[in-house]
């Protein structure tokens, strides 16, 4: 039997029984155990299939050879081509594959494939008859493989890239992003001057250097917040502006000017302790400052008890002489809201006289390089002190220039004549502010035509007429000082009238 496997019907049956013995023990391993890609099978040197991986009958090798399945004639394309390519390699026969085995690479009608071949020694079992182990992969079989892994990888690798994103992210705007922002937040604020927070009631950053701008922008903030009280807010912006000089210089500007001053404070001063003056002023002050701050104006300094403010500087305001006239107003109205709260705690009735005026002034930065103000000088600065004096003689507490009333409208005013102030040589027309016409009851009005019908008889030098209506006025204005002097002086005038160069100017 070991010399002819296939020739005569006395070797034959050796060879069969091998070959089947084999094929089933194959098939039954192979089916068990089917590799991960592909096809495995046990094929002899024709290609005939005595075992698979594949469930279908490969026949009896006693069968026929026609009755036999062979490897070309798979129902799968694929091994098919490629079985067919690995017997054309060799001749037809697997014989002569190499001991050590081999691989290929096939592309057939469907894909590429990967064949590997081995023999199977069987030399001690019956010599000369041989059989092959076969594998037969698809290269998008073990493609798709690696590309499942890969798109696996790929799917875990933006997860965790996501999440360290997302963390990442989170971090970056609590450690710096917020803080960076808040920093903006101030820096903005600072530029406009709203001093809202104090960058210590909030926790800082963890970032050094965002810690340490923090810190710095807190005592920025309360440097110019501190900065702010002293010298007038839109000053401050002026400052800021780095198209503005800082050094000393004024320049000619329009202005509303107002003075403001508390009647009798000298002798409240003596008479209250000093906390309680001081509490009673800063709470005056304040008030005064609010409402012309709200008109658009600026504190240019407290004198004791006297305000300087004036308006349409250093940023131009439209309607500045109307705005100035207005804060006069609604100051005496506040004031006398704060009188009656004054008069219910026992506390001294403040009164305050008020002069207004407007004219062109010097404006800027008056001084030295180490001590300025930002102020106005020139002579209607000092027109409009003594304008507020003037309050006194004629017994009013609001007096105003007819250059500064003819800027304005919806005012009622009462007209009291040219009058010379002290320390001045031409005289100035000036006015009583009695209030917002819209305000003004009916008799008030009455009483206010009842003075101008006087004055204007006065001036007319009707001097009779003009003492019987200012005596009239003194009735309706229950005892009105300055309106009995004007009284006394038309019946002077009565009796001995003026020269023909009288032009009604009266020296104060």
């Amino acid at each position: 039997y070991q010399r002819r496997v296939h020739g005569d019907s006395e070797d034959r049956p050796t060879a069969v029984l091998i070959a089947e013995m084999l094929a089933d023990d194959v098939t039954r391993k192979l089916r068990d155990n089917p590799p991960p890609h592909g096809v495995a099978m046990v094929v002899d040197d024709r290609g005939t299939m005595l075992g698979t991986s594949l469930p279908v009958t490969v026949g009896n090798y006693s069968d026929e050879p026609k009755n036999l399945l062979r490897i070309i004639d798979m129902e799968d394309s694929l091994v098919a081509e490629a079985g067919k390519m690995l017997l054309h390699t060799y001749g037809g026969s697997l014989h002569n594959l190499p001991s050590g085995g081999v691989r290929h690479t096939f592309s057939t009608s469907v894909g590429n494939a990967v064949v590997t071949a081995a023999p199977i020694d069987l030399a001690s079992i019956a010599p000369g008859f041989r059989m092959h182990t076969v594998v037969i992969v698809s290269t998008d079989d073990i493609l798709w493989d690696v590309h499942r892994g890969f798109l696996v990888s790929l799917g875990i690798g933006a997860a965790i890239l996501a999440v360290s994103v997302t963390l990442t992210l989170f971090l970056f705007r609590v450690l710096v992003t917020g803080p960076l922002a808040r920093v903006g937040t101030g820096l903005q604020q600072v530029s406009e001057l709203v001093f809202t927070e104090d960058v210590t009631d909030r926790r800082l950053s963890r970032v050094t250097e965002i810690r340490a701008m923090e810190l710095t922008l807190g005592r920025l903030s309360n440097a110019l917040g501190a900065f702010a009280k002293y010298v007038p807010r839109q000053v401050v912006h002026v400052l800021l502006d780095s198209s503005q000089t800082r050094g000393l210089g004024m320049r000619p500007m329009p202005v509303a000017i107002l003075f403001s001053d508390i009647e009798g404070f000298t002798q409240i001063t003596e008479r209250l302790p000093a906390v309680e003056v001081v509490s009673i002023v800063s709470q005056y002050l304040e008030q005064m400052t609010d409402i012309i701050h709200g008109r658009r104006g600026i504190v240019d300094k407290f004198i004791g008890d006297c305000i300087m403010a004036f308006f349409n500087a250093p940023q131009r305001v439209d309607n500045y002489g109307q705005k100035c006239v207005e804060a006069a107003i609604e100051s005496q109205e506040r004031l006398a809201v704060l009188r009656d709260e004054w008069l219910r705690h026992g506390q001294p009735a403040l009164r305050a006289r008020i002069g207004l005026h407007s004219g062109k002034v010097l404006v800027g930065n008056y001084g030295c390089d180490t001590k300025m103000d930002y102020t106005i000088i020139g002579d209607a600065v000092n027109l409009t002190a003594r304008l507020e004096s003037l309050n006194k003689g004629f017994g009013t507490y609001m007096l105003a220039s007819s250059s500064l009333l003819s800027m304005v409208q919806g005012i009622l005013v009462r007209p009291l004549g040219k009058v010379v102030a002290r320390g001045k040589t031409e005289a100035t027309e000036v006015f009583e502010v009695c209030g917002f016409e819209s305000k003004m009851e009916q008799a008030e009005v009455a009483r206010v035509a009842v003075w101008t019908n006087a004055m204007n008889m006065f001036l007319e030098r009707n001097f009779a007429e003009a003492a019987k209506l200012f005596q009239n006025f003194e009735e309706l204005d229950f005892g009105n000082k300055h309106a009995a002097t004007m009284a006394q002086k038309s019946l002077e005038y009565a009796a001995t009238p003026p020269p023909a160069t009288w032009d009604g100017v009266m020296c104060m």
